[in-house]
């Protein structure tokens, strides 16, 4: 007797409609884990948004002083109770701007060895100053702007007497007086 063949056709067909249909459950599965995972990323950046704009703009933060540095650690600026400082590459001092003991501003500038070059104030009558020092921090020269609108030039020489250069003056008494810089309070 001659065996025939058992006709697997059908269980082929069967085989191959269930792997198609398990590969799309699978395809339709990566889809959904896609849009929940888009949808998990956007509601935590709406909660991390929510939450700065809610917290942050509300919150007032205080210290004692703050510190700006650079990508490389080094620090650059410094706002603390002596005011803003402007440091160089080497952490040197090169300009402050403060307020002094009786409130009126002043903004100072620094030479390399973290000396006093340049001062530009404003005095308790009104009167802006510019003064200019020398290496040893003598002051040499002070341009000022009178409430009049009139400028005046004084030049001191190396024991300190000033001399007028504008505007001539017919007496040593008409002259205004200068005070050496004692507004550049040091940092803390």
């Amino acid at each position: 007797m001659k065996q025939s063949k058992p006709n697997l056709q059908p269980y082929v067909a069967a085989l191959f409609k269930e792997a198609q249909s398990n590969r799309n459950r699978l395809a339709k599965l990566e889809r959904w884990n896609r849009i929940l995972m888009i949808f998990m990323v956007l509601l935590i950046l709406s909660g991390g948004v929510f939450v700065y704009l809610v917290v942050s703009p509300n919150k007032i933060i205080t210290a004692r002083q703050y510190i700006a540095a650079d990508e490389a650690g080094t620090y650059r600026g410094i706002l603390g109770p002596s005011g803003l400082i402007v440091l160089d590459e080497a952490t040197k001092k090169k300009a402050q701007l403060s307020v002094r003991q009786d409130g009126l501003p002043v903004l100072t500038l620094f030479d390399d060895a973290e000396t006093i070059r340049c001062e530009l104030s404003r005095e308790t009558d009104g009167i802006p100053h510019l003064r200019f020092y020398d290496e040893k921090q003598n002051l040499r020269a002070s341009l000022q702007l009178t409430l009049d609108g009139e400028f005046g030039l004084i030049q001191f020489d190396d024991t300190g007497r000033e001399t007028i250069l504008y505007p001539p003056m017919k007496e040593e008494a008409d002259a205004p007086k200068i005070e050496s810089a004692t507004s550049v309070i040091p940092l803390q």
